[in-house]
């Protein structure tokens, strides 16, 4: 929520409605409509990354099943990837000690199998979690952050065609899909941009 707030009011987006998503150790995000930041009834409100992908697909932590978090996350990104390997010892992710997300993304650039299907599922996933917010928010902008988003291109391409692809269209002709320019310092910036906004006598 924070670094959507930062997203919105320091990066200069010329937007009144957007986006956040952080892809990251976990899955989370923010929601700003019509320039104010959305919180919710229990001032907890954008849980995005425990929106529902697939109803009766992989245990999230939060004990739900199919929840995107369980599918996009660094963390869900390398169990999968681990699982994939077990079947596929052929695999280069095979010779890794531990294997990251880092290391999926990178292996599926060089074409190793089981890399390129773990990661084609990922941005699959996060490509129609996209749309299905694009749907419902209606923003100018979706914005991917965290450190799954260092992968740059590899990772933002494929999720902005999907996602521009499966939304309804009106919705996507208004939307773009693009990376953090604050990188891994978003969550900070938005924490001290919201600590400033309140000092300001604002919520």
């Amino acid at each position: 929520t924070a670094a959507a707030f930062v997203e919105y009011r320091w990066v200069g987006w010329d937007v009144r409605n957007l986006v956040y998503l952080t892809v990251s150790t976990g899955f989370g995000g923010g929601v700003v409509t019509d320039g104010t930041l959305f919180r919710g009834a229990a001032d907890q409100g954008g849980e995005l990354g425990h929106v529902v992908v697939d109803w009766q697909g992989r245990q999230c932590g939060c004990g739900a099943r199919g929840c995107a978090e369980a599918y996009v996350s660094g963390t869900a990104i390398a169990r999968r990837a681990v699982e994939a390997v077990a079947a596929r010892p052929d695999s280069s992710l095979a010779a890794l000690p531990v294997i990251t997300a880092k290391d999926v993304a990178e292996q599926a650039q060089a074409g190793d199998p089981v890399a390129v299907a773990v990661w084609a599922e990922t941005t699959t996933m996060l490509g129609r979690m996209v749309a299905v917010l694009i749907n419902v928010c209606e923003p100018q902008l979706v914005v991917l952050g965290g450190g799954v988003t260092r992968a740059g291109e590899q990772l933002l391409a494929p999720v902005r065609a999907a996602a521009l692809r499966q939304a309804m269209p009106p919705a996507a002709a208004a939307c773009d899909v693009v990376l953090s320019k604050h990188g891994d310092a978003v969550g900070v910036l938005g924490a001290a941009a919201i600590a400033f906004h309140r000092c300001d006598g604002s919520r």
